[in-house]
């Protein structure tokens, strides 16, 4: 992640002393890259001082490929609608024209 995503992050927990939330790519102990969405949550005290951090992630991988596929799927069936929309214009020409 970015400089810049740490940065916020630290502001956000340190000094906003509220939750943060972000997708994140991280890598597995095998390498493996995979997509998550973290949930950091500070721990105060009764006043208020930060006392630590905790933190959860949910892998959401398989998640964002089936959304991408879905996307793919929904624009190659939009394309197969104007298609068969183009086709069914030139069949009616044709019947008109005997």
């Amino acid at each position: 992640m970015s400089k810049g995503f740490y940065e916020k992050m630290w502001e956000t927990i340190k000094v906003k002393k509220q939750v943060f939330k972000a997708e994140i790519e991280n890598r597995r102990k095998n390498g493996e890259k995979y997509i998550a969405v973290a949930t950091i949550s500070p721990l105060l005290s009764e006043d208020e001082e930060l006392m630590g951090f905790v933190g959860i992630e949910e892998d959401i991988t398989e998640m964002k490929k089936a959304v991408s596929e879905l996307k793919n799927l929904s624009q190659l069936m939009v394309g197969r609608e104007l298609r068969m929309a183009e086709l069914k214009k030139e069949l009616d020409k044709l019947k008109s024209k005997s």
